[in-house]
């Protein structure tokens, strides 16, 4: 068996360890590393860490305890004060086009939902009772301001 240090959470390992891929293109990864992000990566079609890091953390409510503190330590590891790995694809321009093309996709998705005036007024009246309630009087007034319009 070969020693060797995981490129997700750093951690040296003694044996033959696992690809990383397509979160990452070189290295090696351990056993949890490849159970926890690798492979459900390569399930969900996710293409590098900023993908699978997101879904994880769009589900953490449902994950358990040991697998958020493992996420955090590989969080950490890749993308902390003390990184050592400076190739990191968590870019912010990395995150801009994740994000637009996330736009892009619920745009095109949206497209394709027509609202009728009273579910829209009733969306509107919805959101006017939240933005009051948090005191977020500005988005309040524009929320007024747009249902006013669609009444008349």
């Amino acid at each position: 068996m070969t020693k060797y240090t995981c490129v997700m959470c750093n951690d040296e390992h003694y044996n033959w360890g696992n690809n990383p891929s397509p979160l990452f293109d070189s290295g090696k990864c351990c056993d949890k590393c490849d159970i926890l992000f690798v492979i459900p990566s390569r399930l969900m079609g996710h293409k590098d860490i900023c993908e699978q890091l997101h879904f994880m953390d769009e589900i953490k409510d449902d994950l358990p305890s040991d697998v958020l503190e493992h996420q955090e330590k590989v969080y950490d590891n890749l993308f902390g004060e003390n990184q050592q790995w400076n190739n990191t694809p968590y870019s912010s321009e990395r995150l801009e086009e994740l994000y637009d093309e996330w736009i892009d996709e619920k745009a095109e998705e949206l497209k394709e939902i027509t609202l009728s005036q009273k579910e829209v007024y009733d969306t509107l009246c919805k959101a006017l009772d939240n933005a009051v309630e948090n005191e977020y009087f500005e988005a309040a007034a524009k929320i007024h301001k747009r249902m006013k319009e669609l009444v008349n």
